[in-house]
């Protein structure tokens, strides 16, 4: 099932430089359903939807 792209995903050379900093999953407890790229990607989403909100706010 493939989804629509977001203008904040990463390209592959944005991840293969941040890839290094971003915390590998712990291999006690549940499996992770999501890889780390697409957690990244929510997150940065998140955080620029904010950022964009404060600025419409103020």
């Amino acid at each position: 099932m493939s989804r629509k792209a977001y203008p904040t995903d990463l390209n592959d050379k944005e991840w293969a430089v941040i890839e290094a900093y971003v915390p590998k999953p712990k291999t006690s407890g549940r499996p992770n359903e999501h890889t780390r790229r697409k957690n990244h990607q929510c997150h940065r989403l998140c955080i620029e939807e904010r950022m964009r909100l404060a600025v419409d706010a103020a």
